[in-house]
């Protein structure tokens, strides 16, 4: 039961890399997905290789982006005199609202910021100009309400972020909020135990129970981080708290899946 690697397990250091740690835990909950639902993974397995060969080039996902902005500023172009006179131009107005949503959804999509500086700036400008001139435009004011929300929740989708990175956050939270100990790679499984008690009682470590390597099914590691991942959760470790040892020397055959980010 000799250590081959010894962690010291301690809060995250900053700066946490929110897109190591969600791709991470994604990963982590791909592969628990895959253990409980093995023929639904197999059919996505065979659509996905389909696809393969129909990835977007660099220069088609710039034709995408150019394209949805030109549905965007045509979007402009057809509801402001639609809005006005929607009677008369309901046709041009359908046209219009095709190409809002056309645009909004690819600059969404390939161009966050753009779209939440394009959107606030319109918005303003209709809000203002509806306002000030009720009886010649106040049929703008809906549009310009429209972009402006549109901006509000594009913004806030930036700023916090995707789903995996909010989930990565309240990871990282519980996971600071834990004791700092130490953990043990061994040649046959995983050795947890309280620094201050290995410090007064170096001999405990030969007492602790052993978390065999049977007990994980896959290993995840990224540029600076590594998951051992079990059936209901996973042991997170960073690779810069590693006091003795190397993890070259972990013995990975025993871990059946091996993934690297």
């Amino acid at each position: 039961m000799q250590p081959i690697v010894t962690f010291q397990l301690q809060p995250l250091k900053e700066p946490v890399d929110l897109e190591q740690i969600a791709a991470i835990l994604e990963k982590r909950m791909e592969l628990s997905s895959r253990l409980q639902f093995p023929k639904l993974w197999r059919w996505i397995d065979n659509r996905a290789s389909k696809r393969t060969h129909k990835k977007e080039t660099k220069i088609a996902s710039n034709l995408r982006l150019f394209l949805g902005l030109v549905n965007w500023i045509l979007s402009l172009i057809a509801l402001l005199p639609a809005m006005i006179a929607p009677r008369e131009l309901w046709m041009l107005l359908l046209f219009g609202f095709l190409c809002l949503v056309s645009g909004t959804v690819t600059l969404w999509r390939k161009k966050k910021t753009l779209l939440i500086i394009l959107s606030f700036l319109v918005g303003a400008v209709l809000c203002f100009g509806a306002i000030g001139n009720v009886q010649a435009l106040g049929n703008l004011l809906p549009l310009g309400i429209y972009e402006i929300g549109i901006g509000v929740w594009a913004l806030l989708s930036k700023t916090l972020g995707s789903s995996a990175q909010r989930q990565a956050r309240k990871y990282i939270k519980q996971f600071n909020s834990r004791e700092p100990y130490l953990l043990f790679l061994t040649e046959t499984g995983i050795l947890f135990a309280s620094e201050e008690l290995l410090t007064e009682h170096p001999e405990m470590i030969q007492q602790s129970n052993e978390v065999p390597y049977e007990s994980f099914h896959s290993i995840v590691e990224s540029k600076d981080y590594l998951m051992l991942i079990q059936k209901e959760g996973g042991i997170l470790l960073q690779k810069s708290e590693i006091i003795d040892g190397s993890l070259e020397h972990l013995n990975r055959q025993q871990i059946p899946n091996y993934y690297k980010l």
